[in-house]
């Protein structure tokens, strides 16, 4: 038996491990998909001085923490909304954000002054929304994630007015099942709250806009969009949406709520992305990220030397967020293979696809021979 021989028989041995190494990963995101720990979620909200927003995820329980940045005196006019859904006020700084505070947060509420947010905190922030996040920003905040020119600038869109004024605004839901426009009317007659407007030309379509106001010298103009980084979502308003300064306005308050329950349940996405390196040591490593919003099959498939192998072939429940398996293929000396890592389901087929090549070394002479080598692959399962 060939040295190479052996050394694919060793590793099929322990390709029972790497499946219970998969399951183990899977398993803990089924149980807390079912078995919340009933502790609720915590969001952030900022300025110039940035602060914490709660927001309450359904089907999880529990008290929320809400962090509110102040820019203007008017700002506090949120804290007795956000007080009476049942969120608990903090505040925070941008040297909090940058030392680390919203590593115990889900959303960040980013008013308008932060607009001039450093750019290490908008890093920060980036990395934040990236890893699962939400993000809320209002009115001359909203061009930090479109025309700033900073990390957070992830959207397409051009300012065509940065001030624009729209008294007595007319309202309207124009996709009544997103969730941003829960309990609210089909439409009314916005006021301040929504008179002053961030007004972008080409708006990014990864934004979807679910509530507009009609009739303005623009034409229909967006008074909230939302859109994922990453896991993250952020829900940007481009209206001057902190200035509650005659409450009750029913319509508008129910937005704010709806506007951080919507932050505050992330962006569910599909992954299946590879990456490969190689080393004379220890052979090939792989490196996954999986995440599925509904059942599928993943398949992994290695072409070797002009022969394609099925390595793996498993039933995926629903992973959320994203997990990241990785296991050793103990090889050398077999020229380029590549790997072709799928998603599919029973009803569209391939739903993610992923190819990457690696080099391992040139073909040894007294290698193994591909019938060796595929029988060796696809055996593994």
């Amino acid at each position: 038996m060939s040295a190479n021989r052996r050394i694919f028989r060793s590793w099929q041995s322990k390709t029972a491990a790497i499946s219970v190494l998969i399951l183990m990963l899977l398993v803990p995101t089924v149980l807390f998909a079912q078995e919340p720990d009933g502790e609720g979620t915590t969001t952030t909200s900022g300025s110039a001085n940035v602060a914490s927003v709660p927001v309450i995820v359904p089907g999880v329980g529990g008290s929320q923490v809400v962090a509110f940045v102040p820019d203007a005196p008017f700002a506090f006019e949120q804290v007795p909304i956000l007080e009476a859904a049942g969120h608990i006020v903090n505040i925070l700084s941008f040297a909090d954000i940058d030392n680390g505070a919203l590593d115990n947060t889900d959303v960040l509420y980013i008013q308008r002054a932060a607009v001039g947010m450093p750019l290490q905190t908008q890093q920060m922030v980036l990395d934040f929304a990236a890893g699962g996040g939400g993000l809320l920003s209002e009115f001359t905040a909203t061009q930090l994630f479109i025309t700033s020119g900073g990390p957070l600038d992830v959207f397409e869109g051009t300012l065509i007015d940065g001030f624009y004024s729209h008294f007595n605004a007319d309202v309207n839901v124009t996709d009544p099942g997103d969730p941003l426009a829960a309990g609210l009317p089909g439409s009314w007659v916005g006021a301040d709250p929504i008179e002053f407007f961030q007004v972008f030309d080409g708006l990014d379509p990864a934004l979807h806009v679910p509530i507009e106001v009609f009739g303005t010298i623009y034409g229909n103009i967006p008074v909230v969009a939302s859109g994922c980084i990453g896991n993250g979502r952020v829900v940007p308003f481009f209206s001057d949406f902190q200035d509650f300064n005659n409450p009750p306005f029913v319509e508008e308050e129910t937005l704010l709520l709806n506007a951080i329950d919507v932050a505050g349940n992330g962006c569910n996405v599909t992954k299946c992305s590879l990456n490969l390196s190689h080393s004379a040591q220890s052979g090939i490593k792989l490196e996954f990220e999986l995440g599925t919003t509904e059942p599928t099959t993943w398949n992994l498939w290695a072409a070797v030397q002009g022969n394609v192998i099925r390595l793996i072939n498993l039933s995926l429940p629903v992973i959320q967020p994203p997990i990241n398996p990785s296991f050793t293929i103990p090889v050398s000396n077999l020229g380029n293979i590549g790997f072709l890592t799928t998603l599919t389901t029973p009803t569209q087929g391939i739903i993610c696809a992923d190819w990457q090549m690696v080099n391992t070394g040139p073909i040894s002479p007294g290698g193994a021979s591909l019938r060796e080598l595929k029988k060796a692959f696809a055996n593994v399962e």
